[in-house]
């Protein structure tokens, strides 16, 4: 085997000489205590060691043999053979270490940086997929306004178009409808003229049953022409039943004779002979209708031509008297009815009686039942058997005697009997018992009816009464009540007859009420105070909005301006900071985004410093000097005198380049536009004041400002300042709103000047509603917090907190414990007795002080 040396090469004479010894068997001797015995001294009972006869061979073998070439090719390649075979196994597993350790390495590596990379591929692409969608929102977004303009601007055209065809169309349909309107009232009235040429001598027509046949009048004038003046008549009836058709011509002097009679006067006028109910009445009492006597015979319709208007066949004359009074009776008989006339002999009158036969009969067999109940009660009364009793009952079931035909005069006899006179009312006339006792009955149901009616309806009433009617004072001094009604504007002074004793019961109120009236045609609407008893046309809505309108046209008044200037100072306003933004170093879009910021946004702090670059940029400009100076009166910064002093340079300075304030004009509109764009700020109003006041001398205007400036703000130092500075030019010179605070007005903050209160360092402040700030409690009065603790304290109910108290809550507390003194320039003042402290109220802006 060749060995191999520690360093893994092979071995080589140099090795082997230096390595090689010589081991002796049984203990040979040394040379010099010890030295190598070299190979080939003679001693033939030397031993060698394995390991150096190996050593030795592998050294002739690699030195000697191998050094031929015939010879070691062979072994050598064999040899390089084996020994690779030999470290390929170890080689190759160690290499396969080795590469699974790169390899987890290198994958460990690869994982760390693939992460990343895909990290930061993902931010980027993210980046761009960002950037790319905000391209294509703006994109879309674009092209949604465009749509969404585009859309509106295509409805604006339909909406205008749809308008002009439609007063297009309805042109058009005004003209049709005005040309049908015309059509229509020529043909009506072509229609209506041949139905008046028509119905012109119709007098009346009416359907009615005479004697139980069912027949239609119609009554027409005798004489057809025009101007004819005769008043005869056509009576024409017709009979549905067999379709006949009676025709009864009756002359002017026939007819006054039949109306006189009928109506029981002795003249007429030519009004009453054409009155359709006197024409009725006299076709009631003539005509008479006779029912056929078989069904193959026909019916017949007569007109009663006598004297007296009897109607049918006379039976018998004959005298009676009746209720007291005398008559002359004469009974006439048709085939339905009986009709009896009577002639008073004192005045001279004729009354007229009908009855049919079917009512006769009613009443004969009611009179039967009557008169058998009658005697039922008596045999009763008597104690007659029960059969006696049915045989009574039998016997008035049986038609009575007098309804035979053999018995007629007899019945006719029975009716004269049944006439009374009737003087009801101051009346006089005769009727049968049955009807007066019908015609009583009726009229106390009637009676009955009406008060039970009038009981359920009069609360009814009352409530419709109520709401329709209205109780108006003459005037706030006098009580006098009139009556008012809310549908016709109708007044009285008398209260509706409907409501007998009782009387509205809504007093009159002060809410103002409507009340319409017709007036010609035309339908009129006004209102009413009842407690005041004052009218007035306007509608609520109508008055509140004139009130508005007034209210809103004063306050308007001292910042109006023209529309033109309105418009322009908006176009500056909303171009000044882009022009600002595009251009830094020009002087125009410097100085116009400085008065913007100034007055329009009001951001001072902006504004000062755009002031600065504009003064920069040309410290001599008249509109710059002027706007600058406005700035430092109008926003009072320290020091207020040395500012001020040097505002009036700047004015000076600008005067003597611009005596017409001409270039100040365009500012001056955005201090108006202002103004109008944010009425209710105290700042925007002191800045125009400020400007009204100095450079144009409206002075007037200037304190009107100021004055709103005070009641939006009272409490403000800088309105104060400002009113102080310019009260001198004001004619009153007079603060509106001077509270006792503003003259002695001590501000005190948390670090300003202390005092000692209940033993505690405190600090005050007059906006803390009371509540005092305890910095540092030295002495450690508190019982809730530490020695040296921070916090709130409130020395009217010793209350104590570490958070800051709610202000504006405390104040109404401790106006609600406060004694209320008196009330001068809008300001309310109240004393606190649990601090001994005065205090004010502005109600106006719900501030104190």
């Amino acid at each position: 085997e060749s060995l191999a040396s520690k360093d893994g090469g092979s071995l080589t004479s140099s090795n082997f000489n230096s390595n090689s010894k010589v081991s002796h068997k049984g203990g040979g001797k040394k040379d010099g205590g010890g030295g190598d015995i070299s190979v080939g001294e003679g001693n033939k009972n030397v031993s060698l060691d394995p390991l150096y006869a190996a050593q030795v061979f592998e050294k002739f073998v690699l030195d000697i043999i191998m050094m031929y070439p015939d010879w070691y090719s062979i072994p050598w390649k064999e040899a390089k053979i084996v020994a690779m075979r030999k470290e390929a196994l170890p080689y190759c597993a160690a290499t396969r270490i080795a590469a699974m350790v790169r390899g987890r390495r290198q994958r460990r590596k690869y994982t760390f940086f693939i992460h990343f990379i895909i990290v930061f591929q993902a931010t980027v692409r993210q980046r761009q997929s960002n950037k790319r969608t905000q391209s294509y929102i703006r994109i879309l977004m674009e092209d949604w306004i465009f749509r969404q303009r585009y859309h509106a601007a295509t409805r604006a055209q339909c909406l205008v178009r749809r308008y002009l065809k439609r007063c297009w169309y309805w042109r058009i349909m005004e003209k049709i409808k005005a040309q049908e309107v015309l059509v229509q009232k020529a043909r009506r009235f072509r229609v209506k003229k041949i139905r008046q040429a028509q119905k012109k001598f119709i007098l009346y027509k009416e359907a009615v049953r005479v004697n139980g046949v069912f027949c239609l009048i119609k009554m027409l004038k005798l004489d057809t022409r025009h101007y004819s003046r005769d008043n005869g008549v056509m009576l024409e009836v017709y009979t549905p039943y067999d379709q006949k058709k009676y025709q009864f011509p009756i002359e002017e002097v026939d007819l006054r004779k039949y109306m006189q009679l009928a109506l029981e006067v002795d003249v007429l006028s030519v009004g009453d002979l054409i009155d359709i109910r006197n024409l009725k009445k006299v076709v009631s009492t003539r005509i008479i209708a006779y029912k056929a006597a078989s069904k193959f015979a026909s019916q017949n319709v007569v007109f009663s031509k006598h004297a007296l208007g009897q109607r049918g066949e006379q039976r018998f004359t004959r005298g009676k008297k009746i209720s007291g009074e005398l008559f002359v009776c004469k009974v006439f008989e048709t085939g339905d009815d009986v009709t009896i006339q009577l002639y008073h002999r004192y005045s001279c009158k004729v009354f007229n009686c009908s009855v049919s036969n079917l009512e006769v009969r009613s009443w004969v067999m009611d009179d039967n039942l009557t008169a058998a109940a009658s005697a039922n009660a008596v045999a009763i009364a008597k104690g007659l058997s029960a059969a006696e009793r049915g045989q009574i009952e039998l016997e008035a079931q049986k038609e009575p005697l007098i309804l035979r035909p053999e018995n007629k005069r007899t019945l006719q006899e029975w009716l004269l009997d049944q006439l009374v006179v009737d003087t009801r009312n101051g009346q006089f006339k005769v009727v049968f018992r049955r009807q007066l006792q019908k015609s009583r009955k009726l009229e106390m149901i009637i009676k009955i009816q009406s008060i039970f009616r009038k009981a359920l309806t009069r609360r009814i009433v009352i409530e419709k009464l109520d709401a329709l009617m209205l109780k108006v004072r003459v005037s706030p001094t006098d009580p006098t009540i009139y009556y008012l009604n809310k549908k016709t504007g109708a007044s009285s002074w008398e209260k509706p007859k409907l409501l007998g004793v009782y009387d509205i019961p809504t007093e009159p109120y002060r809410q103002w009420t409507e009340v319409t009236y017709l007036f010609d045609g035309v339908l009129y609407r006004h209102y009413v105070n009842p407690h005041t008893g004052k009218y007035t046309t306007y509608t609520p809505d109508q008055a509140a909005s004139k009130i508005q309108s007034l209210s809103r046209n004063f306050l308007l008044r001292p910042i109006r301006m023209p529309m033109a200037q309105f418009v322009k100072a908006g176009t500056i306003y909303k171009t000044a900071k882009a022009m600002y933004e595009k251009n830094k170093k020009k002087l125009a879009a410097v100085i116009n985004y400085a008065i913007v910021s100034h007055v329009v946004d009001l951001d001072e702090k902006l504004a000062k410093t755009l002031y600065g670059e504009a003064v920069d940029l040309s410290e001599a400009n008249p509109l710059v000097t002027r706007a600058y100076a406005f700035y430092m009166i109008g926003t009072c910064e320290a020091p207020i005198a040395l500012n001020r002093e040097r505002a009036s340079t700047l004015f000076k300075d600008a005067a003597r380049k611009d005596e017409t304030n001409s270039r100040f004009d365009i500012a001056y509109y955005i201090y108006r536009f202002a103004c109008l764009r944010n009425p209710y700020d105290h700042r925007t109003l002191l800045n125009l004041a400020v400007v009204q006041c100095m450079l144009y001398n409206e002075n007037y205007n200037a304190e009107k400002l100021l004055r709103r400036a005070l009641a939006i703000s009272p409490f403000d130092d800088r309105v104060i300042e400002i009113w102080k500075f310019l009260k001198e030019r004001f004619p009153d010179r007079q603060l509106l709103y001077n509270p006792m605070s503003r003259v002695n007005l001590v501000k005190m903050d948390k670090n300003g000047k202390k005092r000692v209160v209940h033993g505690r360092p405190v600090s005050e402040h007059n906006s803390w509603a009371g509540w005092l700030f305890v910095d540092d409690d030295e002495f450690g009065v508190s019982k809730k917090f530490r020695r040296h603790a921070s916090y709130w304290y409130n020395p009217a109910d010793g209350a104590e907190q570490q958070d800051p108290p709610d202000f504006k809550q405390q104040w109404v507390i401790r106006k609600q414990r406060s004694l209320y003194q008196d009330q001068a320039d809008g300001l309310q003042q109240f004393y606190d007795p649990l601090t001994s402290e005065y205090f004010q109220y502005h109600e106006l802006t719900d501030t104190y002080s």
